[in-house]
């Protein structure tokens, strides 16, 4: 087994966008197209998986796709997880600012709260 780095979130990305794509996407024939799939395989091989996931973190670190046609994917693609991640810092900074913080009535409340319920 290989141990995580920093692409690791990208290529497990790709994994599941891949089966996203492929389930709901309008891009599903063109990704079929590319990774010569057609519409009788349901699933593509780990082979595949593995050449998606792969191609996909180069083009996230050169910016490069793979050709014209899957050019405009991986860049809804990037975008997506771009807007996850700081949606995912953004809820960590919002639970740190509203991590409740015991004021002085609080702290009676507890204390008297405690005594009376064994707290």
């Amino acid at each position: 087994m290989q141990t995580a780095n920093a692409s690791s979130y990208i290529h497990e990305f790709a994994h599941t966008m891949l089966e996203n794509v492929l389930r709901w996407g309008k891009d599903s024939q063109l990704v079929r197209d590319w990774l010569g799939i057609g519409e009788i395989q349901e699933h593509p091989t780990a082979e595949l998986h593995e050449k998606f996931a792969e191609t996909f973190e180069h083009y996230m670190f050169e910016g490069k796709a793979p050709n014209k046609g899957v050019e405009g994917l991986f860049a809804r693609l990037k975008a997506q997880m771009i807007s996850a991640y700081r949606l995912f810092r953004l809820q960590r900074i919002f639970d740190r600012h509203l991590e409740i913080r015991p004021g002085p009535l609080e702290s009676k409340k507890s204390r008297n709260r405690d005594r009376h319920f064994g707290g």
